[in-house]
Parts: structure tokens; sequence; C-alpha cells
């Protein structure tokens, strides 16, 4: 797991609020509006590929778009609530370069903020060089919905697929 834990200085709802990630799966439940979209978002934020020496940067996944993180997917802002320096995360990781990565609001122009990573502002700054999906409910849903993917049924997994499915390890 590349994040171990993150922890929320203070972004709309949440105000010093920590959550440790498990090494396999983390699963996230509640109640509607309990801010469960927000931590999603939060987490995968600062990840996208953009530098073009990264070997997987032209690179698609399955799902179609690219591996970059999409602010607009995850977080409609208000002009009015969200102001710069409203919006403060770190994101404890297990990259060596990146160990610490602290994430802020700034102002974008006039009227709009965007996030950057704090005390840095330099090109590329921003993003931690990993790929990233965000899979919203709106990106999941017309895959099933979607008359042109085709299935095939005679599709078996291996034993080792198998066995990774049921206990999470691959013999060798």
């Amino acid at each position: 797991m590349l994040i171990k834990k993150i922890t929320i200085e203070k972004f709309r709802g949440f105000n010093n609020a920590e959550f440790e990630l498990g090494n396999n799966i983390t699963a996230i439940a509640g109640q509607n509006g309990t801010q469960k979209t927000t931590i999603l978002g939060l987490l995968s934020q600062p990840f996208t590929i953009t530098d073009d020496s990264n070997p997987i940067i032209n690179e698609r996944p399955l799902s179609g778009g690219n591996y970059k993180s999409s602010f607009s997917e995850k977080f409609k802002l208000s002009q009015n609530f969200d102001k710069p320096k409203d919006h403060i995360w770190t994101l404890e990781t297990n990259d060596v370069e990146n160990s610490v990565f602290t994430l802020e609001s700034i102002p974008r122009d006039k009227n709009n903020i965007r996030f950057w990573q704090k005390g840095d502002k330099s090109k590329g700054s921003g993003y931690l060089q990993y790929p990233v999906i965000y899979l919203s409910l709106s990106r999941l849903m017309p895959i099933g919905e979607d008359n042109n993917i085709n299935t095939d049924k005679d599709i078996e997994l291996t034993d080792d697929e198998l066995n990774f499915i049921m206990n999470g390890t691959i013999e060798f």
C-alpha cells in the first residue's frame, strides 16, 4: 500500500482528523453525507502522471481515460465557502522521496482555488507521479449499461488467480 495514513488538518467538515489505511484493503463506510467521497478525493487528488520521463505517461487504463487526477471529478467547490488556505491535508506514504506530502488550497485566480503541495509551488510539484483512477459511481454505472461491452464466459481463472482472490497470496 502506497498511502499509510491521511491527516486532515482542515477540509470542509473535517478538523484535525486522522485515518490509517490497511495494508491490503481499507473499507470506508457511513451514512449519506458523512464525507466518504471527500476522503476518497483527498486520497486520490495528488496522484497524476504528468512527467514525460515516466514510462507509463501514454498508457491508458482499461476503464478509459488516462492516469491523471481530475480535480472536477472529485470536488465541486463553492466560491462562497471554499477559500484559499481553508484546506490542508497530509498523506504519509511509502514513497522514499515524498514520505510526507502535504497539500493545501491556494488561489488559482481571483475566483477559484486549486490544491498544491504546501511550501513548493514549482512546476509539477503538486503531484506524486503514480497512476490513479478515481472511479466514482458516475463512472462505474455506465459500464454496466454499455451495450458495446462484450463478455466471454469461457475465460477461466488460473489456480494462482483463484488462490489470490481467495487468500490474498500467490504461491510460487
